[in-house]
């Protein structure tokens, strides 16, 4: 495996390409989306809204496709408990997944 390094500006524009790719302004108004942290190959959010998850991580993978990452965190408990992940995802399955897993509408049509 190979491992990369990246600059702080190539993990900004990774973090803005991946929310982007998840719907950009209207999907952090449709989820309730905030504190998005740019990781080193990619993005990790919370929502609100969902039973299921409230946390997301989308991994950009060295085949370029995503690894997609849904967690429960719980701050009064103080746990963050792993629902589900999908490997090798396209751009193009991000906003599908989204809804798949938490029953959040993140575009209109």
């Amino acid at each position: 495996m190979t491992t990369r390094t990246t600059t702080t500006e190539q993990q900004q524009e990774i973090a803005k390409n991946i929310l982007a790719q998840l719907g950009g302004n209207h999907f952090r108004v449709m989820t309730g989306a905030d504190k998005f942290v740019a990781l080193e190959s990619g993005l990790s959010f919370s929502f609100k809204g969902s039973r299921v998850a409230n946390h997301c991580r989308v991994i950009l993978t060295p085949d370029d496709l995503y690894d997609f990452e849904f967690y429960k965190y719980s701050p009064s408990k103080g746990t963050c408990t792993p629902v589900k992940k999908y490997e090798h995802v396209y751009d193009d399955m991000l906003q599908p997944l989204f809804k798949e897993v938490t029953g959040l509408n993140t575009f209109l049509f």
